[in-house]
């Protein structure tokens, strides 16, 4: 009996040793792929940068969605925002233009610069957040 014991506990060991091996020597995943990664999905050239950031100081809390997009240009993301749970109510309209996005669909808090505009539910601004950027105050 002790020996069917040893013989069952090293076969274990042997097909745990193996299957290490085996994720070790796999191709990475793409979501190690995109970790390793070094160049940006996204990255707006200098004179974008400048041109966008010389331009939000411009925009006040209380403009419309459309004078923000009228100044800026369309942004990244326009998106309607919801509770997530019953009711669903509307929360917020948000626009967010990016000056760099490391990876495509993964928000990267350290790496990533943005700038969010909020809107309320009649589309006037209610708040600017600034993500990594220097220069541009958060308001309200």
């Amino acid at each position: 009996m002790r020996r069917l014991v040893l013989a069952i506990m090293a076969t274990l060991i042997l097909c745990a040793c193996q299957r290490s091996l085996k994720e070790r020597s796999s191709p990475p995943s793409q979501t190690d792929a995109a970790r390793l990664k070094t160049s940006p999905y996204l990255q707006l050239n200098e004179q974008q940068q400048r041109d966008l950031l010389a331009k939000v100081p411009n925009v006040k809390i209380g403009d419309t969605c459309q004078q923000v997009e009228v100044l800026l240009g369309k942004p990244e993301l326009d998106e309607l925002q919801y509770k997530k749970q019953p009711p669903y109510a509307f929360v917020q309209r948000l626009f967010v233009y990016y000056i760099r996005e490391q990876d495509k669909d993964l928000v990267n808090e350290i790496r990533d610069e943005w700038v969010e505009f909020r809107f309320d539910q009649s589309n006037h601004l209610r708040e600017i957040y600034a993500k990594n950027i220097d220069g541009i105050k958060n308001q309200p």
